[in-house]
Order: C-alpha cells, then structure tokens, then sequence
C-alpha cells in the first residue's frame, strides 16, 4: 500500500502531532479479502491507448482492485512500467468505472492518440486459455524454447481472438493473409513479426488442424540486412558511472564486459563463475548452447566485491523475495542509465553486446574468438560487425582529401 503502519493509540498521536504529520483520518476494514481503506480516495489513472486498443491502468496497490483488474479481458501486468492493461472495450471500460467507484477513488481518465508507432510493451497480451493446451505441450515435446513458447503462445492467442466467433480450422488462407497484412501495414509491425506469425501459424494448424499451408500460400518476407546500433566507448563509460546503484552497475558491466544477452544475464547463478580459471561459464543459452567467457581481473573484483556487499543467493542477481530479475527491469534499467548519461540514441541491453563485439573487433581481436565468444553458430552472424566497425577504415581517408578547397 506503500504507507508506514503504526499502532492507533495515544502515545502514537501525541508524538505524529509533535513532528506535524498529517493524520489520514479512516478505520482499516476487518474484512481481509476487501483490504481497502474507508474515507480516503486514491488517485488512480486510466490512459485510453485507441491505437493499441488497450487501457493502461495506474492505482495504489490494492488486493481487492488488484483482483478486479485481474478479471477483465486481456488483463496484463507490465513488469518495466508498473502499469497493468486490458483490451480497449466499452464493456472493460464500465466494468473499470465500477471497480474505481467514486466513492473510494479519484478517477482520472486520459486518452492517447498515436500513430504511426507503437508503444513496445504494449503488445497483445496473452489471452490464458485461449491457446490449446495441447500446442503448447507438443512445443515442449519439440524442445522450444520459453521465449519461443511465448512468442507463438502471444501470437496464436491474438489471431484467435482476432477471429473469436469463428472456428479456427475454418479460416482460410486468404483471410491468414489479411490479417497479416493488417498487422504489416495498418499498425507498421516488422517484417520479423510477419515471419513469426507465419512460424506460429504453420504449425498450429500442422498440430491442431492436421493442415499444411505451404510457403506460396504464406511468403516469407525478405529479410534486410540492418547493421547492429552502437554506441561509442566513451558513451559506455559515461552509462555506467551514470548508474549510483552497484548491483545495476555490474549488470551493465557484465554485458558490455562479456557480450552477455539479457537472458544470459538474468539466469547467470553464483556457481556459474569460476575465480580460479577466470571463467564465466554459460548454460543453455541460445539455441541450447553452453559457452565460457573469459573474465578478466577489473570484473572479476567487481563481482568479488558485490558478492560481499549483497550476499546473493541462488542467481546472481536476485529481485524482490531473492525471485529471478525480470527482463523487463534490466530493459528499464539500461534505458534510465542512457538517459542520465545524455545518450540520445536508443540503448538496450542488446546494444551493449553490439558494442563489445564491435570493439573487440576494433581491438584486433580475430573474428574466430569473438564467434565463439558470443555463442554465434554462424560465423556469417559475426561477420555483420565488420560491416560496422571503423577499424582501421579512418584511415583510409577519401578522394576528397586530395582536392584544393
């Protein structure tokens, strides 16, 4: 409820009046399952997304409110903005009035217009149950991975509710298209979104419908060869000391330091580091590859250091209640640390492994070690960052060099 507690009683009042506090006035409810507080209103926002078609929803923690949102269509809890959401509908809408009564809460409604971008965060929210169970299962049975799970749970579970009064095995493949196309043009998804949908949809109705849709029915799209976003080393140093908190300051260490994934990074355990060979070993990373990284002395007094001060159990970063950290705060985290350090273009944790690559390239190191490094199976994927480093390139000046100006 984020407010101290203390015992009702006149020592206590006598003392808040010595110090001038302010006393909210109001008896807790012996009802637990209510948990709300009787004669104050709480500020809580509603934030009308209309071009993600979603309601982001902002209040005091609450167990009873809590449990409403919960309820509602489409209800999700964003880790990285402390917001939850439900689908944008008229009936969600209502039900929120209700559950916000205006007797109990000053409501605050807002609309938000956007185009032509979408918010990251904000997209479609799994609709549990909705997916088959049996999908999933036969996803496990093919090995996939969590985030892949995810990703093609996320994504069946919108098609469905795309077509909610429909029969999935009767859609056919034009209206697949469509909706494709929809996702493609009308709200500027990626090309990456279109091949996964497709991935997605392939083998649900492989699994599910006992369908083939070949790949003429459904094309892939092309896929563009984008360099990687870097930043320069001085806007590395300058992110990390803008970071006050140790434990976030190795986070950014570490992956600037040993080109680690936010994944890599979140299920890093203590036992993991080896101090005596001078080695951080990685298991089941992508693609269900083990690796090991060199660590060097300047990290390895870093990590030595925070083992002392924040005596970790398990993981070597714990979060609330010693849980695993959520990918979404480390993204949080990357993100405020840009910004105090007046770093205008756009970082995330996947950049600062672009940057080691990149400056491990520049350093002279050959590519062979830096793919194995970075746990790439292809010695194509690292060869991208040769495209984007300026080793040795300054040097070769220009044409224009020669010229009288």
């Amino acid at each position: 409820m984020h407010c101290w507690h203390v015992p009702d009683n006149e020592k206590s009042r006598v003392y808040l009046r010595v110090i001038k506090a302010d006393v909210v006035p109001g008896n807790y409810t012996e009802d637990t399952s209510l948990q709300r507080w009787q004669g104050t209103l709480r500020h809580v926002a509603l934030e009308i997304d209309e071009y993600n078609q979603q309601i982001f929803i902002n209040f005091p923690y609450d167990e009873y409110l809590k449990n409403g949102v919960k309820k509602l269509s489409g209800s999700w809890w964003h880790t990285g903005i402390k917001k939850w959401s439900v689908d944008y509908s008229s009936e969600n809408l209502e039900k929120l009035k209700e559950l916000f009564n205006p007797a109990t809460c000053n409501l605050e409604i807002t609309v938000i217009k956007q185009e032509g971008t979408r918010r990251s965060y904000a997209r479609k929210p799994v609709l549990h149950g909705s997916v088959p169970k049996y999908f999933i299962n036969e996803l496990k049975m093919q090995d996939k991975s969590i985030h892949t799970i995810r990703q093609y749970e996320a994504a069946i579970a919108g098609f469905l509710d795309h077509f909610k009064n429909r029969d999935a095995g009767s859609i056919t493949t034009s209206e697949i298209r469509d909706y494709i196309l929809y996702y493609r043009e009308k709200l500027n998804y990626s090309t990456a979104f279109q091949n996964q949908m497709i991935s997605a949809l392939k083998l649900y109705y492989r699994i599910i419908h006992k369908r083939e849709i070949s790949g003429e029915e459904l094309p892939r799209s092309r896929k563009g060869r984008s360099l990687p976003r870097i930043i320069s080393r001085e806007e590395v140093e300058a992110l990390i000391r803008s970071n006050s908190n140790p434990k976030h300051r190795l986070m950014l260490m570490l992956m600037y330091g040993c080109g680690l994934r936010l994944g890599e990074v979140i299920n890093l355990k203590i036992e993991d580091i080896d101090f005596n060979r001078r080695q951080i070993c990685i298991y089941n990373g992508k693609g269900r590859k083990d690796r090991s990284i060199n660590l060097t002395q300047k990290l390895g007094e870093q990590i030595k250091k925070y083992l002392t001060d924040y005596a970790p159990s398990g993981y070597l970063f714990n979060g609330q209640r010693g849980m695993q950290y959520s990918r979404e705060s480390v993204g949080q985290i990357v993100k405020n640390s840009a910004h105090k350090a007046g770093i205008k273009k756009k970082v995330t944790p996947h950049v600062l492994r672009h940057c080691y690559a990149t400056h491990m390239l520049e350093k002279g190191v050959d590519l062979r070690y830096i793919q194995y490094l970075l746990g790439h199976k292809s010695s194509k994927t690292t060869e991208i960052y040769t495209h984007i480093s300026n080793y040795r390139l300054n040097d070769l000046g220009s044409p224009i060099d020669d010229i009288e100006i």
